[in-house]
């Protein structure tokens, strides 16, 4: 069983990441036991896609945890994808561990500036102290668990085209 997880700070390219990975996959998407994506061949994306606003993990209620947790002790998805900040924590990630999933944490990164005009020109207005709050669990959760960083500022097609080489993709 694989897990794919992609971390990285807000305006790294997460979601634009993860569209690029299952683009043009068929897919159902479901809403028990919580929001998920389940795509031809069993790859199942935690969270869902949303055309504006937050994507991924990140369109999950704040209380996921324990339903996701389950949901990969039960053994019912054997290829599982997600990013996003929801789920980035060691108790999630230690739990797939402890399920059997291979566990593959991804750190995206970037130079300041560019998470800067990034997120400026999708219109965020999010707080620095809540932006600085939050590299800094980027930067703890990936210490424990990152197991390959990539620069986000190669284009996105080259990214998914490196990723795609995962077990996670092959069906």
């Amino acid at each position: 069983m694989n897990l794919l997880y992609i971390i990285g700070e807000p305006g790294v390219g997460k979601s634009t990441l993860m569209a690029e990975l299952v683009k043009g996959r068929r897919r159902r998407l479901m809403t028990k036991p919580f929001a998920h994506t389940v795509y031809e061949g069993g790859l199942v994306q935690l969270g869902r896609e949303r055309s504006t606003g937050f994507s991924g993990t990140d369109a999950l209620s704040m209380s996921v945890s324990p339903q996701a947790i389950a949901a990969l002790e039960s053994g019912a998805w054997p290829r599982v994808l997600g990013e996003g900040d929801r789920l980035a924590h060691a108790k999630f990630f230690d739990a797939a561990k402890a399920a059997g999933y291979d566990l593959e944490v991804i750190l995206l990164e970037a130079p300041k500036f560019v998470l800067t005009k990034r997120r400026q020109a999708r219109g965020s207005n999010q707080d620095p102290t809540w932006l600085q709050g939050r590299a800094t669990k980027v930067q703890n959760v990936a210490e424990k668990y990152a197991t390959m960083a990539i620069d986000a500022t190669l284009p996105v097609a080259m990214i998914a085209a490196l990723l795609k080489e995962h077990p996670i993709f092959k069906e």
